[in-house]
């Protein structure tokens, strides 16, 4: 018994080294020291071969669908259990960068768990995945941080506005840019909803059924928009509101979804399906107090200017 909890500790201490020593080792390489940082390096490739020794001899490495099975109840156990209540406690005390690793870990073990879900389906058949699972890879800078990740989506965001004021003056008055706005995402935004609230909190929707819900709702929506632009007087177009339009692509869309999810599922639950708990919707304090100083100033803009 007491060597089987060594064995555990080792495991773990030798698996937490291997990747500290490749970390140490980016860090010397970026200060100017190569040599360091082929130490650190070779240091960590030990620690893997003592980190696999240890499991080995725990009896840890078994058939593949058991190593699946073993892989989704971890990953499963920290979307599910483990980070939901860190990403909490770290809102909470106000410690943004473990926030934002706990959140950014949060939503990729879970893109893990589906993974390995379809790994163990396709093995079960005796087959092996058909496809390579890109959620796993790094295109575009593979040692990238989590302050360089938040300052791309800064800089994205920054580019996003400065076209935006581009196109502005290009709209003439306020209330065509507005109409312009409100034409164009009325076609999208329908898809959009319905995939939302099906694929969050319906359990048999499927990604078949929210990828072919997306795409239908566009000539939906575009259906509604014949009449009332006046493209044609054939009296199958319906001529209604803007907004009733945007409520029916929304409901035929959602049963496009609902239909071909249960002809999918054959009724059942997707194995894919989005856990929900209280903690996915929980925000802090800090949260809260400034979304209804936002509230207000909102309420009082619209006072102030409208007319």
């Amino acid at each position: 018994m007491v060597t089987s909890k060594n064995l555990q500790d080792a495991f773990a201490g030798e698996s937490q080294a291997n990747r500290k020593y490749l970390a140490f080792a980016q860090k010397a390489e970026a200060d100017g020291y190569p040599q360091v940082a082929r130490l650190f390096r070779a240091a960590a490739g030990a620690e893997t071969v003592h980190a696999h020794a240890h499991l080995r001899a725990m009896g840890g490495i078994k058939a593949t669908t058991d190593n699946l099975q073993a892989a989704i109840e971890g990953e499963g156990f920290e979307f599910q259990e483990m980070y939901p209540p860190y990403l909490a406690q770290a809102r909470e005390e106000g410690n943004r960068r473990a926030a934002i690793s706990f959140e950014n870990a949060l939503a990729v073990e879970e893109i893990h768990y589906n993974l390995y879900v379809e790994a163990l389906a396709a093995v079960k058949d005796g087959k092996d995945l058909s496809h390579d699972p890109k959620a796993c890879k790094e295109y575009i800078n593979k040692n990238a941080s989590d302050k360089a990740t938040v300052n791309t989506g800064r800089i994205s965001a920054a580019v996003a506005l400065i076209i935006a004021c581009i196109m502005a003056p290009l709209l003439g008055g306020i209330d065509q840019a507005f109409q312009f706005i409100q034409e164009y995402t009325g076609i999208v935004s329908p898809g959009i909803l319905a995939v939302f609230i099906l694929g969050l909190f319906w359990k048999k929707t499927t990604n078949k059924a929210a990828i072919i819900g997306a795409l239908v709702s566009i000539p939906i929506a575009m259906y509604f928009k014949v009449a009332p632009k006046g493209w044609s007087d054939n009296p199958v177009f319906v001529d209604v509101p803007w907004m009733d339009q945007m409520g029916y692509s929304a409901i035929l869309t959602a049963i496009v979804i609902i239909v071909i999810s249960l002809t999918q599922n054959r009724g059942a639950n997707d194995e894919k399906a989005i856990p929900i708990s209280k903690e996915l919707f929980k925000t802090s304090p800090g949260f809260n107090i400034g979304a209804f100083v936002v509230m207000l100033i909102l309420v009082a803009l619209y006072a102030i200017f409208w007319k």
